[in-house]
């Protein structure tokens, strides 16, 4: 019986190492948002980066959801209107092509309550940077909520490389401003870095 007691706990210490070894956090390459700096948060699965200031945009406000999706909303210097990001926290889907994701998503905006209509055409966009397979942008006369303004929306829905990730960009600006380049800017500057 003796010898058993202290093989009994050797096993169960050895269990609980194995558990322990198991439990612990997510390795860097598994976190979906990682720190830098103090102050900028990076979406992991896309590398683009959610500075407090990026080129002339500024960090106003950011909405966490529930599977860990993050939307980040940028002012544009003291101009009117602003861009926000909507960052897909985990892949919208598992082995499905791009086309079929941004198309889906691109659906949906144009069935949203808040765009009018659509301007044209949605055009195809050339990848803006490494990891990005495809994507797609459309312009809309829009509506603020609780405003008269007439407004543009400027909307770039963009996927990673065998559907890993989607990422929404999405101008607001009076349709008497020029807020056209705004995402292309943020892009740039929030770009993953090489």
């Amino acid at each position: 019986m003796r010898v058993s007691l202290p093989l009994g706990l050797v096993a169960g210490l050895v269990t609980c190492l194995t558990a322990c070894e198991h439990a612990q956090a997510p390795s860097k390459s598994n976190a979906i948002w990682l720190i830098e700096d103090g102050g900028t948060v990076i979406h992991n699965p896309s590398g683009i980066r959610a500075p407090r200031q990026a080129g002339r945009f500024h960090f106003i406000n950011k909405y966490e959801g529930a599977r860990q999706d993050l939307v980040v909303l940028y002012a544009v210097g003291s101009e009117p209107g602003g861009v926000r990001v909507y960052f897909s926290g985990l892949p919208e889907s598992v082995n499905e092509p791009c086309d079929a994701i941004v198309g889906r998503r691109a659906e949906r905006v144009d069935n949203g309550a808040e765009f009018v209509q659509r301007l044209g055409p949605r055009t195809d966009l050339a990848p803006l940077f490494a990891g990005m397979e495809t994507g797609r942008a459309a312009v809309y006369d829009s509506k603020a909520e609780g405003s008269d303004t007439p407004m543009r929306s400027e909307i770039y829905i963009l996927c990673g490389a065998g559907g890993s990730w989607i990422v929404e960009y999405r101008a607001d600006y009076p349709r008497d401003v020029d807020g056209s380049g705004w995402i292309n800017e943020l892009i740039a500057a929030t770009a993953p870095q090489s």
